[in-house]
């Protein structure tokens, strides 16, 4: 069945009456009867609000049964009565008192009893129903008949009244034909009711219509016809427009991967929020729960955030310690804890060669299986002793002095020398010696820089030894025999 304000279900309609429909409906107090009106205009505006205070009225009075709702709301005016309960027509004088005094409360606003349908409440008569009406104002009171004597004291009030009524007359003539303007206030934002109150007593026509604006509150004004600050007559007619966020529901995403729920809820209406990840045995990439969840409902062009699986959590492990193991013994143990062996780097050191110098992760290191371990291992750099270089050929010209006297060189075999540094060990100090038959004996001693080199031939006896340090740490030994 249709609906009616999304309250009510419509059970019958009746014929309209101009601005005014009828129709027996069932709603959350029950079955009963729903006037509603189409307020568009001045006169279908003024019959409703006459229609209203005349039941506030019996409201005061007490002549109005439990249950009625009034609702005066923009694009929501109606009222609707539940279905009568005990519709004995009361009886006995105190009854018929009764109805004088509800027929008066009702006579100022153009209703009789005849249009109302009578019942009792705990014993008392109340107005059950009461049909609105349509069109046409209340029906003035008749004036008190003149009384039949004249004289002058009577004719000089009445004169008076005929002239100042004449200056009212053009004065009012004056004003219909040049109607004063007003400026429209700024409304926008306001909720509706208060919009419509700030507007009322220009004789504005007011109309209202809705549309879904998200980024707005229900219920406010989001839009006047003339702009605000416009200068406008009486008469003349006003849109407001209200705003009424449209509002669906989250569609079911779960189980989606990231871009199909993406497209899902692009697709109604909706933006992507920020996106959290956790491990979950789900694959990679699929949504787990959006917030608000699926169902909610929620007015367009609002976010809807996603908690996205990052797969099943790594399994993790210990870094073992590699101290003093060699190349082979650390793969094996990086094997046996799930690690890889990862690459090796090789530094110079004075220590025996293939030392563990170091290791990245440290041991006791908490990391995942599969992950690669890096080492670091002493290693020594090679010493290249080439054969001693020619000796150049004598210049041509006259002949060279003499050499000056010199001590006469040890006796033994010449052993030739040519040694550099690496660069990671320039600008350290060096201490070079050499070991045969005569003892021990420095061939160098001092800091080196670059560009540092050591050649010549060292003259030794018997079989000799070689030994270079750096700084108090023996870096390299080699032993010739001449």
């Amino acid at each position: 069945m249709p609906e009616l304000g999304g309250e009510y279900e419509i059970l019958r309609s009746e014929p309209r009456e101009g601005f005014l429909e009828s129709y027996w409906v069932r709603g959350r107090e029950g079955e009963g009867r729903l006037y509603w009106f189409e307020v568009h205009d001045p006169e279908a505006r003024a019959a409703f609000f006459r229609y209203r205070n005349a039941l506030k009225r019996l409201e005061r009075l007490g002549a109005l049964p439990g249950g009625v709702r009034i609702s005066a709301r923009p694009g929501r005016y109606f009222v609707f009565w539940p279905e009568a309960g005990d519709s004995t027509p009361p009886k006995g004088r105190r009854a018929r008192r009764r109805l004088a005094e509800i027929e008066a409360a009702l006579r100022p606003f153009g209703y009789r009893l005849e249009a109302a349908l009578l019942g009792q409440q705990g014993g008392r008569p109340v107005v059950r129903s009461l049909h609105p009406l349509p069109t046409g104002a209340p029906e003035p009171e008749a004036p008190p008949k003149p009384s039949p004597a004249r004289s002058l004291r009577a004719w000089l009030p009445g004169t008076l009244l005929a002239a100042l009524g004449l200056v009212l007359l053009g004065v009012g003539a004056q004003r219909y034909l040049n109607p004063p303007s007003y400026p429209i206030p700024d409304v926008v934002g306001m909720p509706a009711t208060k919009a419509e109150r700030a507007l009322a007593g220009k004789g504005l026509t007011l109309v209202f219509s809705e549309e879904s604006h998200p980024d707005a509150p229900a219920g406010v004004v989001i839009r006047v016809t003339p702009a605000p600050g416009s200068r406008i007559k009486p008469g003349r007619r006003v849109e407001l427009v209200v705003n009424r966020p449209e509002v669906r529901q989250v569609p079911a995403v779960n189980g989606k991967t990231l871009d199909q729920a993406r497209a899902l809820l692009a697709q109604a209406g909706y933006t992507v929020g920020p996106v959290a990840q956790t491990y979950d045995p789900s694959p990679a990439g699929t949504v787990l729960s959006s917030l608000p969840p699926a169902g909610t409902p929620l007015p367009a062009e609002a976010e809807v955030r996603l908690l996205v699986s990052l797969g099943p959590a790594p399994q993790r492990t210990l870094v073992p310690d590699l101290k003093g193991t060699s190349p082979e013994e650390a793969r094996r143990l990086l094997e046996l804890a799930g690690l890889q062996a990862g690459q090796e780097e090789t530094l110079p050191s004075p220590l025996p060669e293939g030392t563990l110098l170091a290791q990245s992760p440290r041991p006791g290191t908490v990391i995942e299986t599969g992950a690669p371990v890096v080492t670091a291992r002493a290693a020594h750099p090679e010493v290249l002793l080439p054969p001693a270089p020619p000796e150049p050929p004598a210049p041509e010209g006259p002949e060279p002095l003499p050499a000056p006297e010199t001590q006469p060189e040890p006796e033994g075999s010449p052993v030739p020398l040519d040694l550099s540094l690496p660069e990671e060990l320039v600008g350290k100090p060096v201490k070079l010696t050499v070991t045969d038959d005569g003892g021990t004996r420095v061939l160098y001693q001092g800091p080196t820089q670059k560009g540092w080199r050591l050649s010549g031939e060292v003259p030794v006896r018997g079989q000799a030894t070689f030994r270079l340090y750096v700084g108090d740490a023996l870096y390299k030994e080699w032993r010739v025999q001449p």
